[in-house]
């Protein structure tokens, strides 16, 4: 097997186009300094601005399902013990996902996603503290094809 990555890093300048793993796609309209952007309720801007008929106008039902299943926990709080994601929404608990869950998923076709939140996003320990470590600091991630496509 051939695994050939190819990367090339450079300021994002308008009139780029960006694309999504969907078929999604669009171009860079406008660049406004930090503190002109949005920003959420904790006081963080947000990087990027999407124009929010782009989803279902394109009906693109995977970036949907990433969405909303493969949300990684940023702040959320895990078990000392199991190292689990808390359960509940009052504690910041993670999303469950059970086997009928994982029926679905597998049925749907989905297995790296799968695989990311049964491993990755939860179970494994090491990884998640080293790829969002990585992410975080905006490093290089040593093996690119142990990372979750999502982070």
């Amino acid at each position: 097997m051939i695994r050939v990555y190819i990367l090339q890093k450079r300021e994002i300048k308008v009139g780029d186009k960006v694309a999504g793993r969907h078929g999604n796609k669009g171009i860079i309209s406008k660049i406004l300094p930090r503190q002109d952007m949005p920003y959420l309720q904790d006081g963080r801007p947000v990087d990027m601005v999407f124009n929010p008929l782009g989803v279902p106008s394109r009906m693109n039902v995977g970036q949907i399902f990433e969405c909303s299943l493969g949300k990684a926990k940023q702040g959320g709080h895990y078990a000392l013990v199991t190292q689990q994601p808390l359960r509940g929404r009052a504690k910041q608990g993670g999303q469950r996902v059970g086997e009928m869950e994982v029926w679905a998923l597998k049925g749907f076709g989905v297995a790296h996603i799968l695989q990311e939140m049964l491993t990755c996003k939860s179970d494994h320990i090491r990884a998640r503290q080293e790829v969002l470590g990585t992410t975080i600091i905006g490093g290089t991630i040593p093996n690119p094809e142990d990372a979750p496509e999502s982070f």
